[in-house]
């Protein structure tokens, strides 16, 4: 073929190709530069299974100096079962616990006529037990059920308010059980006495004590449409007889600095979480700052006074919770080794007259 002929068949192709072309248009034909990159998906990514349910995320926070948590999350008061996972979630985080060890001497001349002489924390959150138990309060016990008011929970179901005797009965035995150690299961005719009597474990039926279950109380409450309504889950601490400990630590520091006035108290940090009703009202109480200024104000009082007589502003729960125990050896003595070690280290803080609130 001459080259005159050569040149003609290449100008009547490209023109063949531009009229071909001209009308398509561009947004239907692409080309991806990084097709031949991109290998083809394997097998076992066609056939995978899809990605792994995400926990619902609720609104929380700290409120207070204690640590406690309170949320006014929408989701947890309307759905049982998101609020009793909730509640679950937050358990697997353990309260913290320490010795609040406090001098002072009085001084004429001085501005209040008390001088600090130390006052720092003693951290014990390296022998607490991540693992937790869970309980609810017996039927038989006093404890708010929905109501502002101490009830005991009869057969069928039936509530009424706790008597004067046996709500003064609980309170005493509460915070005695804890400073000594045992957990709030534990019945008033059970013969475990102290701490060093405790079970290595114990079963299911020992701690759910209620005739319901942690989530048939969630349900509750969700079903509940009070202005002010609150559930609360406590963590306890148990295992070592912190009224024993702190009482001997106080006794050691007394004879070591006798001039000055001894204090040695347990301080829990962390060891409520709460749900609250979404609304302004309140909202506005969990703020610390407002519940102050309406403390002075006298307002906060008549609120308490309307959420305990009026039926369907405030409703309370406080039925279930989690133990925590304090790590104790086979000889029930850990309380000792605990004090024959930090005991120097103490009162080398006392010496330095240490008023640090950061822990040691």
């Amino acid at each position: 073929m001459s080259l005159r002929r050569l040149r003609r068949s290449s100008r009547l192709t490209q023109n063949r190709a531009h009229s071909i072309s001209g009308p398509i248009s561009p947004c239907i034909i692409e080309y991806d530069q990084n097709y031949d990159e991109v290998p083809p998906p394997a097998f076992h990514e066609i056939d995978a299974s899809p990605p792994n349910f995400t926990p619902y995320l609720a609104e929380c926070k700290r409120i207070d100096i204690e640590d406690n948590i309170v949320s006014h999350d929408s989701h947890l008061n309307t759905d049982g079962e998101a609020l009793y996972r909730f509640m679950i979630e937050q358990a697997l985080t353990p309260p913290r616990v320490y010795l609040h060890c406090r001098g002072t001497h009085f001084e004429y001349g001085s501005e209040h006529g008390i001088v600090t002489d130390f006052d720092f924390l003693v951290s014990l959150n390296d022998h607490v037990h991540h693992k937790v138990d869970h309980w609810t309060v017996a039927d038989d016990e006093p404890a708010y059920r929905g109501h502002d008011i101490l009830e005991v929970e009869g057969n069928g179901g039936t509530r009424r308010e706790a008597r004067r005797e046996e709500k003064k009965a609980w309170k005493s035995r509460w915070s005695d059980q804890i400073r000594r150690g045992l957990p709030p299961w534990i019945a008033r005719s059970s013969s475990i006495q102290s701490s060093s009597d405790l079970p290595e474990f114990f079963h299911s039926t020992q701690l759910l004590s209620s005739s319901k279950t942690i989530r048939e109380w969630a349900d509750e409450y969700c079903a509940c449409e009070d202005t002010l309504k609150e559930f609360c889950y406590q963590k306890v601490i148990y295992g070592w007889n912190l009224d024993l400990l702190s009482e001997s630590l106080r006794q050691t520091i007394s004879k070591y600095n006798p001039e000055s006035d001894i204090c040695v108290n347990i301080v829990f940090r962390g060891s409520k979480v709460s749900v609250r009703s979404n609304n302004r009202c309140a909202r506005a109480l969990s703020n610390v700052c407002m519940r102050d200024l309406l403390t002075v104000t006298l307002v906060y009082p008549v609120i308490l006074a309307f959420k305990r007589l009026s039926p369907k502003l405030g409703a309370r729960w406080e039925v279930c919770g989690g133990g925590y125990r304090l790590m104790q050896d086979k000889t029930n003595e850990a309380e000792k080794r605990w004090l024959g070690q930090w005991t120097p280290g103490i009162l080398r803080e006392v010496r330095m007259g240490n008023k640090s609130r950061r822990p040691i």
